[in-house]
């Protein structure tokens, strides 16, 4: 849904970026040399400070697509092909950026206790925060005090500023969830990828904690993986990506569209979808949305052309 533009100066100086992707195909390697496909077909073109939700069944290759768009494929022994064009926006002109530029300024994060970066359960939660700005640095240098100054506009960020004194061991799993991720806002990510964040959750802490992520798409693009959302969490985002079954091609459309288009459903088969969820008509039953209107996949021009299948390698770098 569009979101108005934040009033505050921006809380970092990270480029804003946008992505497009087409005919992503991903697969795993073997030790025979072969390989087993997890996702193909997929595409979105996303623009900057915008959140999308990625939906899917269990095994589609949500988390896939994320590390694909991080670049941390390679390191899961995963191999991707197609195209995928990173775009730094400024106020006068669209620039092309490789992966290899995009990916130190791209976030993957995992939220969830114990996944991630620890935390101290004895320290303060601003004396954890400060920790890590001063042990990971903070992009485009500057001394202890950028560091720290840093530190407490992440805290900002996530809303937790008034529990900066509170020990991080009695935080509740939510709080913790948001430290974890203004502990990766400190390298201004451009782009924020969230695995998961709501898993394990109820409903009232997985809206708070996607709220809080909106709020974040002010000044960064955001993409979260998210399972069965609630009403109130679906209508929060300005694009959602369905990930067929085994990974075989995605449906992108917005959450208004997909909105309208259960809402007829329900009216011609109220026995079978009145009391269902439209975000998990669109996962489990897309073909009966009619009509819905999808988003197309993007056009691409020379500079992005797919390299034919004979020449296929690796995922081909925008420029």
């Amino acid at each position: 849904m569009p979101r108005e533009a934040s009033a505050a100066p921006a809380p970092h100086d990270a480029p804003r970026v946008g992505l497009v992707f087409r005919d992503l195909e991903v697969r795993v390697r073997t030790r025979r040399g072969d390989g087993r496909h997890l996702l193909r077909g997929a595409h979105a073109a996303i623009s900057p400070c915008t959140m999308t939700a990625i939906l899917g069944p269990s095994g589609a290759g949500k988390t896939t697509l994320l590390r694909v768009i991080c670049g941390r494929e390679a390191s899961h022994g995963l191999e991707a092909r197609g195209n995928l064009s990173f775009r730094v926006h400024t106020p006068s002109v669209v620039m092309r950026r490789s992966r290899r530029w995009a990916s130190s300024r791209t976030s993957l994060v995992a939220l969830a206790e114990g996944a991630g970066l620890p935390l101290a359960g004895g320290l303060r939660l601003g004396e954890q925060l400060r920790y890590y700005a001063l042990v990971m640095g903070v992009r485009g240098g500057g001394g202890d005090a950028t560091r720290l100054r840093r530190a407490a506009a992440a805290v900002r960020e996530v809303g937790l500023e008034a529990h900066t004194e509170t020990k991080v061991g009695v935080l509740s799993e939510g709080q913790r969830r948001r430290l974890r991720l203004a502990v990766h806002l400190l390298a201004q990510p451009s782009v924020l990828a969230l695995d998961e964040p709501t898993s394990g959750q109820d409903a009232a802490t997985a809206l708070a904690l996607v709220r809080g992520a909106a709020r974040l798409a002010r000044e960064r693009t955001l993409l979260v993986v998210i399972h069965q959302p609630s009403a109130e969490v679906f209508a929060l985002f300005d694009k959602v990506i369905s990930v067929r079954p085994s990974g075989d091609g995605v449906d992108v459309a917005t959450p208004e569209a997909v909105v309208a288009a259960a809402a007829a459903l329900r009216l011609r088969r109220p026995n079978d979808f009145l009391a269902a969820n439209a975000a998990d008509i669109f996962v489990e039953a897309r073909e009966a949305l009619r009509p819905l209107e999808l988003e197309a996949p993007p056009a691409l021009d020379d500079d992005n052309a797919i390299r034919p299948p004979a020449a296929a390698g690796r995922l081909r770098r925008g420029r």
